[in-house]
């Protein structure tokens, strides 16, 4: 479907895996117009953060993602305990860098490039764009 815009929030992040991450977009470019816009709400690590730091927002983050997953997929869990832990335990997200999201560009297609990214301080959620290279 053609859309100005195309929003994700916090989906990229739960897949880990650059190639998968990067499928998604590339999934989403043959609807795209010329002029369409991907955007990700997602968390971008500053590398110049202390280590510390970066640990905190990670686990928060994994927290956060947990809740949510818990919140949005809790019906299409089985009842069985041992499964619902496995499928809850198999989150392999991953925070990234403003360099580690050009990556996931880069591979997504070589017609995609990596616009603005929009953080507040103190925020660990940012707005990152994904635009058609030469637009």
């Amino acid at each position: 479907m053609q859309a100005d815009l195309y929003v994700f929030r916090i989906v990229l992040h739960v897949f880990g895996d650059d190639e998968i991450a990067a499928s998604i977009l590339r999934n989403v470019l043959p609807a795209m117009k010329d002029t369409s816009r991907i955007v990700l709400l997602d968390l971008k690590l500053d590398p110049n953060a202390p280590t510390a730091w970066a640990r905190m927002e990670a686990y928060a983050n994994i927290f956060l993602l947990s809740w949510h997953y818990t919140l949005t997929e809790i019906h299409k869990l089985t009842l069985n305990p041992s499964s619902t832990n496995a499928q809850m335990h198999s989150l392999t997200g991953k925070d990234r860098t403003a360099e580690q999201w050009a990556q996931v560009v880069r591979l997504a297609s070589p017609d995609l490039e990596l616009g603005k990214i929009i953080s507040s301080p103190g925020r660990l959620w940012s707005v990152i764009e994904v635009i058609r290279k030469g637009v």
